[in-house]
């Protein structure tokens, strides 16, 4: 009983609640060429509530956090409204030699929330984000459920074992073909990290993942091996370069085979940089995207955010993603995309708590296969309550 009584007073337990409520104008919500009969412009009420709640100890933490996301637009535009549903926990845990780290996600979507996003405000260095078709012909709800866990053995006070495995599930209310389909995914990685200085930490791995979209006919096996060099100039300051190699076979019944071996190159780089009165974050990855189409899909991701504060009162972000994605299999039926999107926003905080935010977001969407080219505008007026926004 004294050890548990301990471990509640060292423990930090904060609640951080947050509500947006906005108008909202997009000029093509679902990125669709003109000729499309589901084309067209939007216009009405937009709402964001999030309620993060975290527990640290000296030796852990935790978070919980449910967000609801809700478009309403007029009647004859129902079928573009959404409520989206997210859950979000994270755990981390170490002791003297060990660290563990478990970090899961449950979502509700519209698939104009997954298939057409903006560039994300808040992707870690190192990290990429994938799965979207980017397409949409009709109103759809994605259900999807992801977990990663990480540990790490201290072998030295040079050296650690790393440890890594992730799993994904996405299932859409209706399957359509190329575009929306059910998909499952995981993988799993071992490395090894040494620190050959204060600043600099080398980790070779090697690594293995399974895509297994609902059809069953696109399934696919990887793996492979990568290097990656971090190198941390400050506390303000740090940087990756990524390298490696996968080797993919995957299901090809349109070959006399039956499959196909696909190999690969794996390669990325990126820094961020905390500046006196804003941050810098720039990177660029080059990998196989296990995706909603139903193939899996060789993608590069370039991506660029900048944030910058004008006074204590003013601060502004900006951010701008491009995105080029062509299918490992060439028979698949996937037709290469480029998509590119960006985003600019300036936040005046009225009093601590209150803000308002003016926010626009683009996006231009090109298919190789002689469909017409897609643009969108939107514009975005709200009101942000944040009472803790210090400790976010």
């Amino acid at each position: 009983m004294a050890m548990l009584a301990d471990h509640s007073i060292a423990a930090e337990n904060s609640i951080t609640p947050r509500v947006e409520i906005g108008a909202n104008y997009d000029s093509n919500p679902w990125l669709l060429p003109d000729d499309q009969p589901a084309s067209g412009s939007v216009a009405g009420a937009v709402a964001d509530v999030s309620l993060q709640m975290q527990s640290n100890t000296p030796r852990s933490r935790s978070s919980l956090t449910p967000r609801v996301h809700a478009t309403q637009y007029g009647s004859s535009d129902s079928d573009k409204e959404s409520t989206d549903l997210y859950l979000s926990g994270s755990t981390s845990w170490r002791s003297q030699r060990s660290n563990y780290g478990l970090d899961t996600e449950l979502s509700r979507q519209g698939v104009s929330s997954n298939e057409v996003t903006l560039a994300e405000s808040d992707l870690p260095l190192g990290s990429t984000s994938g799965g979207e078709s980017g397409l949409i012909y009709s109103k759809n709800t994605l259900k999807t459920g992801t977990g990663r866990g990480t540990g790490s053995w201290t072998l030295s006070q040079r050296s650690r074992v790393n440890l890594g495995v992730g799993y994904t599930s996405s299932t859409y209310d209706q399957t359509i073909a190329g575009a929306q389909n059910d998909y499952s995914s995981s993988d799993a990685s071992l490395g090894l990290s040494f620190r050959t200085s204060e600043r600099i930490e080398i980790t070779p791995s090697v690594f293995g993942a399974l895509f297994r979209p609902e059809s069953g006919f696109t399934d696919a096996d990887t793996y492979g091996a990568r290097l990656e060099i971090w190198r941390e100039t400050s506390q303000r300051s740090r940087a990756f370069l990524r390298l490696g190699v996968a080797r993919s076979t995957i299901d090809s019944p349109a070959r006399p085979s039956g499959e196909t071996k696909v190999t690969e190159p794996e390669f990325g780089g990126g820094f961020e940089r905390t500046l006196q009165r804003g941050a810098l974050f720039a990177q660029y990855t080059h990998a196989l995207d296990p995706n909603g189409s139903g193939s899996l899909l060789i993608r590069d991701d370039a991506y660029v955010r900048f944030t910058h504060n004008f006074s204590q009162r003013v601060s502004s972000i900006v951010t701008v993603r491009a995105v080029w994605a062509s299918a490992a299999d060439e028979l698949s039926g996937y037709s290469d995309r480029t998509y590119v999107t960006g985003s600019a926003g300036i936040e005046w905080r009225l009093r601590r708590a209150w803000s308002v935010q003016l926010r626009y977001g683009g996006a231009q969407q090109d298919f190789d296969d002689g469909r017409d080219s897609a643009s969108s505008h939107a514009v975005t007026l709200s009101t942000i309550w944040q009472p803790r926004r210090d400790n976010r």
